[in-house]
Order: structure tokens, then sequence, then C-alpha cells
């Protein structure tokens, strides 16, 4: 419970900041929290997989400031696993409607997509390969009812490659001036939103079973 009420203490800042936030703000907020900083960074970081509207840039740049490129990038990872395990709970315990509250009643029917995605290995292609959907997949596993561990195991495997190549392009951009690695993220929405292409075969199997089990006797009869 103690978790819960942190993470929302440290959350809400956050949320009320968003678009109006900046580097040097969010640093900040951060740094005013002293020794419990990193556990500060990874909770109001996490806030960006819970909250859809929310943009992971300004608090990826700022860990990479404040924390430097390793730890920076560690803190990501665990902020990105705990925001997701947060949809999965969310979904799985309080099912649609908390998630239509969160997430927005449009979203749904992209969830819903996600649904049929049950196999660990589609969990981990749809993680890795999702772009900025990659929220709605947890929240669909939620929903599905996916075995916990199969779906923190796909996240913890799926979001490494992406965070990976993010990282690396911000400490390549903060190799000259800090707030350049902005402009280096260009690069990775480039590469992440293109890479969904992979996931046409994928979605096009996902919904022709979605489409076969809502046309047999037992789907019908549901």
């Amino acid at each position: 419970m103690w978790v819960l009420i942190l993470f929302i203490i440290v959350s809400l800042p956050a949320v009320y900041l968003n678009g109006r936030i900046t580097i040097d703000d969010f640093k900040n907020y951060i740094l005013s929290y002293g020794l419990m900083a990193p556990i500060t960074f990874i909770l109001a970081t996490a806030v960006t997989n819970v909250i859809p509207p929310l943009a992971a840039t300004v608090f990826w740049i700022t860990g990479v400031i404040l924390f430097g490129p390793f730890y920076g990038a560690v803190f990501s990872y665990v902020a990105n696993i705990v925001g997701s395990t947060t949809n999965y709970i969310i979904a799985y315990v309080w099912g649609r409607p908390a998630v239509a509250k969160l997430a927005g009643e449009g979203s749904l029917k992209e969830i819903d997509k996600y649904a049929r995605a049950t196999r660990f290995i589609d969990l981990i292609l749809l993680k890795m390969f999702s772009g900025a959907a990659s929220d709605y997949v947890s929240y669909a596993a939620g929903l599905a009812k996916v075995p916990f561990w199969v779906h923190f195991s796909a996240v913890g495997y799926g979001i490494i490659p992406m965070m990976a190549i993010g990282f690396y392009l911000i400490y390549r951009g903060s190799s000259g001036n800090l707030y350049a690695a902005a402009s280096s993220l260009g690069i990775f929405y480039a590469i992440n939103y293109s890479t969904t292409l992979i996931l046409i075969p994928l979605i096009y199997r996902l919904s022709v079973k979605s489409q076969h089990q809502a046309q047999s006797p037992a789907g019908q009869a549901q």
C-alpha cells in the first residue's frame, strides 16, 4: 500500500506538468528528493507508460543527465517494467472500466487488437515493435488474463532492443550538447515507428484468429 501511495505522490506533479515541463524542471524536481532521487525518477517515469498522452522523452534525457548513460538507461528500463506491470495489474484486476478511464474509451478498440496475443513470443514481438502502442499491449494482456510471469518476462526481454537504441542515440547526442539529445531521439522515433511494419503478419494472424473464434459455436454462444 505504501508503494502505491508513494507512486501517486511522485507521479501527480509529472502528470500535471505534462506539456509544460522542461528538462531543467524535471531535473530539479528529481533532485529535490535527495537520496530518494533514483526511486523518484523510476516512479515518475513509469507514469509515462500508465497515462498514454505522457511522453518519456524528457524523462529519458533527464535520466542520462542526472545518472549518466548507464544508470539512466537502467532506471528507465526498470520504470518501463513498473509502468507496464501496473497497466497489466489494472486491467487484470479491475477490467475494462478501469482501462477505459485511464487510456480512454476510444483506446479500447486498439487494445482489443492485442487481446488475442497470449503466447510468450507474440508478447515479446509486440512489446519490441509496437512503438507507442506498447502500453496497450500490457492492458490487453491483463484483460486476456495472461499469466503474470509470462507478461512480466515478455516485457523484460521485449523492451531491451528499442531502449538500447534510444539511449545509445541520447548518449551520442549528449556527447556534444546535452540538450541536443532531443534531436537524436527523432532518429529513434523514426526507427521505432518504422519497425511496426514487422508486426503486420502477427496482427493479421491475431485478427483472423479473433474472427474464427467469433464465428465458432462457442464464440456465438458468448
